[in-house]
């Protein structure tokens, strides 16, 4: 009987879809999105949302995350110009697009927590959920994305413990190129100036 959930973690995760497909039905009315539980991963398309499936034992942590996750890909679908990069010429390297989506993310949250208030608690606990996955594997992770991924949040958290106490000193001299190539966001208001500044920061890479 240990793959089975037990009664009330089974009634929190649905409690947790529950919640998150009413929130879906609402974004289907205002927006068109239409959200679908699928994969391991949250991704988008520009009209489907995609959000991880729940396994049994999903830690509560996960369970926190999860409209996080939701918020996110919405702020995709509301706030990027998928035609602008999609379009953009020469087409950038995958290394030039993880700048760039990296970038784009700051944007769009920004964006998202102005338009919806309690949008920045959620993306919140989705970033530390993925903080603790990123801490443990550190080690492993190359110097290329050690640095978007400190840039992405040291831009949003400032001095926080994962700057400070996972974030090596070589990285942090990265982050702090990437803070110079890219600007302020003040500047950055379209994703297509979110592709500009993401290539600066793939160049001091």
């Amino acid at each position: 009987m240990s793959g089975f959930a037990t009664p009330a973690k089974s009634k929190k995760i649905r409690l947790v879809e529950n919640t998150v497909e009413r929130t879906a039905r609402m974004l289907s009315r205002e927006y068109g999105i239409r959200v679908v539980w699928e994969g391991s991963d949250a991704k988008t398309d520009g009209k489907t949302i995609y959000l991880p499936v729940l396994p049994d034992d999903a830690p509560d942590e996960l369970l926190e995350a999860v409209q996080g996750y939701l918020d996110h890909e919405t702020a995709h679908i509301i706030f990027t110009d998928f035609q602008a990069i999609s379009s953009y010429k020469p087409k950038p390297t995958p290394e030039q697009f993880f700048c760039i989506n990296l970038v784009e993310d700051v944007r769009i949250e920004d964006a998202m927590g102005k338009l919806f208030p309690g949008s920045p608690y959620n993306l919140r606990l989705v970033h530390e959920w993925l903080q603790t996955r990123i801490a443990e594997n550190w080690s492993e992770i190359n110097q290329f994305k050690r640095a978007c991924v400190g840039y992405f949040y040291y831009t949003k958290y400032g001095d926080s413990d994962f700057y400070n106490q996972v974030v090596d000193d070589d990285t942090k001299e990265l982050i702090k190129k990437c803070e110079t190539a890219v600007g302020s966001y003040d500047q950055i208001n379209t994703t297509f100036d979110a592709i500009e500044a993401g290539l600066r920061m793939y160049e001091v890479l």
